[in-house]
């Protein structure tokens, strides 16, 4: 990542830590056995949500999740099929029963062991980059900052006073060493 700055070399790190690819979704009610129950999606597992496309170059969303809302990712049924449960509404508890389900098929078993770690990985780096800090935690820290900040304060000036003085005699020093010098070259002449 040579020629970025460090802010753009995590914002490109953290984009590229993002899944995509084609997965085929159930789609709700399951329609008549005569025609096909699964539609094929694009989805994109972000650090914030998982969103679907109906194709990789469209830009209309056919559904999003946050992933604050995802109460449990699991495989489900058939190889390569998994489950990801989520609350309807932010605020709403996992345990709540109106919790929506999503079935979601991958080509390949491994493929979705991959969808289902990089939601997970995604929720926990979200938890991770959203940690809540207690007001008073943050004010006795800024207090203690300020108060080390001080002390830093003090013994800087009380160094500055030192080297003003360690100065002052190096000056006083050289000017006596420079009178005796005159003094001595002056009675050799004499």
């Amino acid at each position: 990542m040579a020629g970025l700055s460090p802010e753009d070399a995590a914002s490109l790190a953290k984009f590229q830590l993002r899944q995509e690819g084609m997965l085929q979704r159930r789609r709700k009610g399951g329609g008549f056995r005569l025609t096909n129950s699964w539609v094929s999606e694009w989805f994109v597992v972000s650090t914030e949500y998982i969103v679907s496309f109906v194709s990789r170059t469209s830009g209309q969303v056919q559904l999003c999740v946050c992933l604050s809302t995802v109460t449990s990712v699991e495989t489900h049924g058939k190889a390569g099929t998994f489950r990801l449960r989520y609350a309807p509404q932010i605020g709403r508890s996992p345990c709540d029963a109106e919790a929506v389900e999503l079935v979601l098929k991958a080509p390949e078993e491994e493929e979705a062991h991959r969808w289902i770690s990089a939601i997970a990985e995604a929720q926990e780096r979200r938890r991770r980059d959203n940690t809540f800090v207690p007001l008073t935690f943050v004010r006795e820290r800024l207090s203690s900052s300020q108060q080390a900040a001080t002390e830093l304060r003090a013994k800087l000036a009380a160094a500055d006073a030192e080297t003003v003085k360690a100065r002052e005699l190096a000056l006083e020093t050289d000017a006596k060493t420079r009178r005796q010098l005159a003094c001595q070259r002056l009675a050799a002449i004499i």
